[in-house]
């Protein structure tokens, strides 16, 4: 699994810094704390990004989005 920290996440998946906070669970997303990203020992550390399994989930979400029902369901989540 590779885990980055949010700037390099931001590059890597060509998404912003917002819209990846945005769809943490905390805030009804679909991105589990512990399964797609670690928050650290304190407050201000950085948030590490799981960017295989934010992809996928990604790429699931957008399918259903665009009315795909028939989309198996995301074993990820």
């Amino acid at each position: 699994m590779l885990y980055l920290k949010t700037k390099d996440a931001e590059k890597e998946l060509s998404i912003s810094a917002s819209t990846l906070r945005r769809n943490r669970d905390i805030f009804g997303g679909c991105l589990i704390e512990g399964k797609d990203y670690l928050t650290g020992l304190t407050p201000t550390a950085p948030i590490l990004w799981n960017i295989h399994a934010i992809r996928i989930k990604f790429h699931h979400q957008g399918m259903i989005l665009r009315g795909f029902h028939h989309v198996m369901p995301n074993p990820y989540t």
